[in-house]
């Protein structure tokens, strides 16, 4: 439709650097996955699913896809894969923010970072963090608030060294 077709370049834009393929030291550090084979496969479905709404979002359907979007954090919660629910509430922050849903988007984003801090996966709670400074600095003026999650998206970004995408994004709000 018309509006997919609008967001194509930003969609495009918002996918994941190819470089970051290579760096597998930042993929070693992460929780491991459950070893149980059902636990797995569900993980892998849920990404799936989830992959599809972030595509969604990205093309512009950010309202539309909300309902999809909680019903995988509350699935991802489930699971007690930290990963994963980090992934699940950072798209449900990035859709409620598109759908300009505020109110919602903090939990959310809030929930990915901490996910994210307690799996490991320092890009999703950068990204988070760096979210979170934007919306609570610059789109709701609460500028102290802002730069305190700028700070600690700062540190994750410093540490993950190598994510481009996630230092382009922070150097965007600083």
């Amino acid at each position: 439709d018309e509006r997919t077709v609008e967001k194509a370049v930003a969609a495009a834009s918002a996918l994941p650097a190819v470089e970051i393929c290579d760096e597998t030291g930042e993929l070693a550090e992460r929780v491991p996955p459950p070893q149980d084979p059902a636990v797995a496969a569900n993980i892998a479905t849920l990404r799936d699913r989830l992959a599809t709404a972030r595509i969604e979002v990205y093309a512009g359907h950010a309202k539309d896809v909300m309902p999809e979007l909680r019903a995988l954090a509350t699935e991802s919660d489930g699971i007690a894969y930290a990963p994963l629910a980090a992934e699940a509430h950072l798209v449900l922050g990035l859709a409620a923010i598109g759908a300009a849903e505020h109110e919602a988007a903090v939990p959310a984003l809030e929930r990915a970072y901490r996910e994210g801090l307690a799996g490991r996966h320092d890009p999703v709670a950068a990204d988070a963090a760096i979210k979170l400074a934007n919306l609570l600095g610059d789109v709701q003026g609460k500028v102290p608030e802002g730069r305190r999650w700028l700070a600690d998206a700062e540190a994750l970004v410093r540490r993950t060294g190598s994510a481009h995408e996630l230092v382009a994004w922070h150097h965007n709000v600083t």
